[in-house]
């Protein structure tokens, strides 16, 4: 339990890594906790058959690929090889409400440090890169940069039903929330499916409205005699009307590198252009490589890797849905919009909410078939599905 409940507190900080590349010290306490679970990968799940199919289009692309080295296959082998389909070994045992709490507190220590960065306190932390607007930091917090933090930030929303106590849940969302801000993303958009879907979950919204505007308030009052945050305010103003005189620029960036992207995927039929290759050959259109991770995949990985690595999210989703773990299967759904506007990363934490979720579905599938164990032992008559408690109020089932 140790090394899992480390590697799921520090998967989303991958700012903090030993070495250059995309290892983290996430990844050393997530390989222990693997092989500690390696009894539970015997058992394949639906959800995972489309991912390990997904395998060997992207490695032969990797392989090919004339840019690559050996760390790229390596990291290919490592992500889709083991991460995608076998990360959630690492948390099978771990209660959904334990594992959601942890990776929530951690989320919540990130925001943090990306509001202290965005307000001057602090600088760059471990290996990242951040940059200012017209004054006003970009705040990256524990992740590599603004951008992959907000990606690890929106899909968070629905798993804050896992948490038993409304005011911790409000505290949560608040941070969550200032973290978000600090990044100054216009990807934070994508956080409205999962956010809306919890405030319209939460049992006590009547406690929701009031924390806010306290929150509000107490926000307004120190702001009223703090010359230091009022002149913060004002960069972030500042910054913010900056950006958003710029999105017709950026939106025209982007257009014109997706399109070009896609100009390459009468290649990518059946296998791609591996890793390496498709960062150098986008980069000389305008400097950037494709900022949609779902077409990044179909260049790095050709046309299959991307369905499979599809059907194999649908799957999954599905597979919580019909286990009443919404909470989760929305989780699923945030992340997927989330890496809309975000690269394809050889780096874990992208990969993370994969891992939990795979989790959840093991742990809801061995309590359902506890109760018939449990009757099948003692020699007593089947009844047709083994029943569980009923949760507590706004919780999911079987999140004990």
């Amino acid at each position: 339990m140790f090394f899992a409940l480390m590697a799921v507190a520090l998967l989303p900080w991958p700012t903090f890594r030993p070495i250059e590349t995309s290892f983290t010290w996430g990844d050393v306490f997530l390989i222990p906790a693997i092989l500690l679970n390696l009894d539970r990968a015997l058992k394949i799940h639906a959800w995972q058959i489309p991912m390990l199919m997904a395998l060997p289009f992207i490695l032969v692309s990797q392989i090919q690929d004339p840019d690559g080295t050996l760390i790229e296959v390596g990291q290919v082998l490592y992500i889709y090889g083991l991460i995608v389909p076998f990360g959630w070994t690492a948390f099978a045992g771990l209660r959904p409400r334990l594992l959601c709490t942890v990776l929530l507190a951690s989320a919540c220590i990130s925001s943090l440090a990306a509001v202290a960065q965005f307000a001057g306190w602090i600088d760059v932390v471990g290996r990242q890169s951040i940059w200012e607007v017209q004054g006003a930091m970009r705040a990256a917090g524990c992740s590599l940069s603004c951008s992959s933090l907000c990606m690890t930030l929106s899909p968070l929303f629905p798993l804050l039903l896992y948490v038993p106590d409304y005011r911790l849940r409000m505290g949560i969302m608040v941070i969550l929330l200032l973290g978000l801000t600090a990044t100054m993303a216009k990807s934070t958009i994508f956080i409205l499916p999962g956010l809306l879907y919890f405030l319209w979950k939460e049992p006590n919204r009547r406690g929701v409205i009031t924390m806010l505007s306290i929150t509000g308030f107490l926000g307004f009052a120190v702001f009223a005699v703090s010359g230091r945050l009022q002149e913060t305010i004002e960069a972030w103003n500042t910054s913010i009307t900056y950006r958003v005189d710029r999105v017709g620029n950026s939106f025209d960036e982007r257009s014109s590198t997706l399109q070009f992207a896609l100009s390459f995927l009468d290649d990518c039929y059946i296998t791609g252009l591996g890793y390496k290759r498709t960062l150098l050959v986008l980069t000389q259109h305008l400097g950037n490589t494709v900022h949609v991770f779902h077409v990044g995949l179909i260049l790095i990985g050709g046309v299959p890797t991307a369905a499979f690595h599809s059907l194999g999210i649908g799957l999954l989703m599905l597979r919580l849905y019909r286990l009443q773990q919404t909470p989760a299967a929305m989780l699923m759904l945030g992340q997927a919009l989330a890496v809309c506007t975000m690269t394809v990363l050889m780096v874990s934490f992208q990969y993370l909410p994969y891992m939990v979720c795979g989790a959840i579905i093991d742990w809801q599938l061995r309590q359902k078939a506890a109760p018939v164990a449990a009757k099948r032992k003692a020699g007593q008559p089947l009844t047709s599905q083994g029943h569980l408690l009923p949760p507590l109020p706004g919780l999911p089932a079987g999140t004990v």
